[in-house]
């Protein structure tokens, strides 16, 4: 080693200015590969010690003549290095270590060992004069050794004249160019690596004071950014309090418990896993040289709320064993500039191999906006991934929606999913009573994931301990949190009535063959609901209520609940009139609102044309707005798949619409069953049979009809200060008032 010998000197156990400070190691130390990182970084060390007593000793070489005693305080800092050597002999020194510690980096390396400095350097295609400056700061953080030899060189306090104190972190820009060239020229040749375009600075590996355009470069103080001293550890922990509003986690989410159609999920998973694996093993680094920016992998995962898409999330880092890197978006309101935020939480996740998870991100989507331009920047730049969540309805703006490798759709789940997912969520040492189907819940209630989940919550607080321990979940229970957890839309009171069916089959007067009619599409619905096919049927019939009583028996035959609308309510397309479905969370017209399929679960859709829109429609004596209405309807009805009814009046038209399955006219109940019921709500007293005969050929009318003229007329008898029940005459005014006479009576007879 050009005649120079080495020695070996214990470490002192103080610091005071008298203290030996001896090298970590003989140079070179021994030809094997490096064992690890840890091994790796020791040797940095001695090679960053080296650099700096090479520059120590140029400049005391320089001041020899003026002060002798420089060379003696040499001796004491790097004991090491025998007295008289000269500057280009320990650069000689530094040189040879330099080279051997590049060759057994690259020996470790084949040999499948991780070395994080290297690698680092690599990725971010520093040059040596930035690899070297990364490493002497890199030891100014890390090795207390080095940073008091650093202090007592007193570099800067001497060199660049700045005469202080400061222990912290961080050097000089020219007293890096110092250390590192070896001449002026270097130096000057160097600069440019401190520049706006260099790696060290582009890729925020440093933190600057700032340099203005009076700022003399060399006097600007630079450090190593916390998260690139981490990522060169292997240190994935967090420290500094200025990273408050980032969140890392770990998280626990079994990829087996998130359920989601068919292929999907496995797509997804392929997707990152290639990537990360590809990333951890560096096949990444000449596609960041190639391309230089936009590496990394973005996915949108977006939906109605409760759908999976942050369980996923969360489960994918789970799967792959990697940190999730999120923030709140409100963080930009209180620590500030959203830029330098999102930059941070970006790099923080590149450094550390983490997976950034921006959940809610709906505000990050304007792409107008101060947070959107910084979003679409840092996605550009990204070299992670990248996982954003919305609950909202996705209208991305072309320049957002090609950073995005993939946009993963999140929908609220069918029946079988459904059954699945109650399935998956079921722990261990639970069990389910023998009352419980759930294949009969999930068919009937249309939840969401996250829904599902707080319902098995809620169902093992109330669950049943046995004797034997066993913890058991009756369907009482669990159709009580059901209820309570089953979505109530927000204003749905204004167009939608929802209740359980108030008549059956047996509570109305109809003719056989139109009973008999209703009991068959009961029975064509549970097959064709089997089949994942709907049924759209039309009653029409002179009194829209007797229409009402035979839907709602339909729906009760059926088992189904009902969802009761006005027709001339759905006639709209104001922002103002619009609901917000509970579960995709999208804004829907009336008309939309009644057929929504998360809405109508285990329900029958009842529409009821009371003003006869639906009849003028059909009978073209409608105006264009109705047509519109009525060809909106059809068009719904071409894709309904579950129960619908629509009660309207009778109309002319012969020909049905084919979007309708089933026509049912309800007629007058026979003469004789009208006569009956006259008779049970006026009595027989005083009331010949033949003036109710001539009330029924003169006035038919529907068994709820005449329920509703009989309490009319019990109103009118008591306004005129009669008692008991009401009388013929007060039947005829009411009629008069309320309908003409029918042109042709009923038949008289049976069926």
């Amino acid at each position: 080693m050009s005649g120079v010998q080495l020695q070996q000197r214990a470490a002192p156990t103080d610091w005071d200015d008298d203290a030996l400070v001896a090298l970590p190691s003989t140079v070179g130390g021994t030809d094997e590969p490096f064992h690890d990182n840890i091994d790796h970084l020791a040797a940095l060390e001695h090679e960053a010690t080296l650099m700096l007593a090479a520059a120590y000793l140029r400049k005391t070489h320089a001041e020899g003549s003026v002060n002798p005693g420089r060379r003696t305080r040499l001796a004491k800092l790097f004991p090491i290095i025998p007295a008289g050597t000269t500057p280009a002999q320990v650069q000689c020194l530094f040189e040879e270590t330099s080279a051997t510690n590049r060759r057994k980096e690259s020996e470790a390396e084949r040999d499948g060992v991780d070395l994080n400095y290297p690698t680092f350097c690599r990725e971010r295609s520093l040059a040596p004069f930035e690899r070297s400056a990364v490493m002497l700061l890199f030891m100014q953080f890390t090795s207390p050794r080095f940073m008091e030899i650093f202090r007592r060189c007193r570099f800067e306090a001497e060199k660049v004249g700045v005469h202080t104190n400061d222990r912290h972190n961080g050097m000089l820009i020219g007293m890096l160019l110092f250390i590192i060239c070896r001449d002026y020229r270097e130096q000057v040749e160097c600069r440019h690596h401190f520049s706006a375009e260099s790696p060290l600075v582009r890729e925020d590996v440093l933190v600057s004071d700032g340099v203005g355009e009076s700022t003399n470069l060399i006097a600007s103080k630079v450090s190593l950014h916390e998260r690139i001293v981490r990522r060169i550890l292997g240190d994935r922990s967090l420290y500094r309090s200025s990273m408050r509003f980032i969140r890392w986690e770990r998280s626990s989410v079994n990829l087996e418990q998130v359920v989601l159609p068919d292929g999907l999920k496995e797509e997804v998973v392929a997707c990152m896993g290639n990537f990360l694996e590809a990333r951890g093993a560096g096949r990444f680094v000449e596609l960041d040289a190639f391309f230089g920016y936009g590496t990394g992998l973005a996915l949108l995962f977006h939906g109605p709320p409760g759908t999976g898409k942050t369980m996923m999330a969360r489960a994918l880092a789970s799967r792959f064993d990697r940190r999730i890197v999120s923030l709140a978006v409100s963080v930009f309101d209180k620590w500030g500039n959203p830029e330098d935020i999102l930059a941070r939480v970006f790099r923080e996740a590149e450094s550390l191999g983490g997976i950034v998870l921006l959940d809610e991100c709906d505000d990050l989507f304007a792409n107008d906006s101060r947070l959107g331009r910084a979003l679409l920047i840092e996605l550009e730049k990204a070299r992670c991934a990248v996982i954003m969540a919305t609950n909202k309805p996705v209208d991305l703006d072309p320049a957002m929606e090609r950073r995005f490798a993939m946009k993963v759709a999140f929908t609220i789940p069918d029946a079988c999913t459904r059954l699945r997912m109650w399935q998956s969520l079921l722990p261990a040492g639970f069990e389910l009573a023998p009352d419980v189907d759930l294949a009969e819940i999930a068919d009937r209630y249309q939840l969401s994931g996250g829904l599902i989940k707080n319902c098995m919550l809620l169902a093992m607080t109330r669950s049943k301990i046995l004797k034997d321990g066993r913890v058991c979940i009756t369907r009482e229970h669990l159709e009580r949190v059901v209820e309570l957890q089953r979505p109530t839309p927000s204003g749905e009171d204004r167009i939608c009535k929802r209740h359980a069916p108030m008549f059956s089959f047996a509570d109305l007067q109809l003719r056989n063959r139109e009973r008999d009619g209703l009991q068959g599409a009961a029975r064509a619905w549970q097959k064709l609901k089997g089949d994942g096919l709907g049924l759209s049927v039309l009653i029409s019939t002179s009194f829209i209520g007797t229409g009402w009583g035979a839907a709602e028996a339909l729906a009760g035959e059926c088992g189904l609940q009902v969802r009761r609308f006005n027709y001339s309510q759905l006639q709209s397309a104001t922002e103002f009139d619009r609901l917000v479905d509970p579960l995709t969370q999208q804004k829907l017209t009336p008309m939309e609102y009644a057929f929504s399929g998360t809405l109508g679960a285990n329900s029958m859709t009842l529409i009821m044309d009371y003003v006869g829109d639906l009849r003028r429609a059909f009978d073209k004596e409608s105006n264009g707005e109705t047509d519109y209405y009525l060809a909106d309807l059809k068009d719904r009805l071409r894709s309904n798949t579950g129960l619908f009814c629509m009660v309207t009046w009778p109309f002319k038209q012969q020909s049905l619409p084919v979007e309708f399955d089933l026509h049912f006219v309800l007629e007058h109940p026979s003469e004789d069953s009208q006569i009956r019921r006259w008779e049970e709500r006026l009595g027989k007293d005083g009331i010949r049979e033949d003036d109710l005969v001539a009330l029924v050929e003169r006035w038919p009318m529907h068994a709820e009809e005449i329920d509703f003229v009989a309490r009319q007329a019990s109103i009118q008898s008591v306004i005129k200060g009669k008692s008991g029940r009401p009388g013929l005459d007060e039947v005829r005014e009411v009629i008069g008032r309320s309908r003409r006479a029918a042109r042709s009576p009923v038949l008289f007879g049976g069926d």
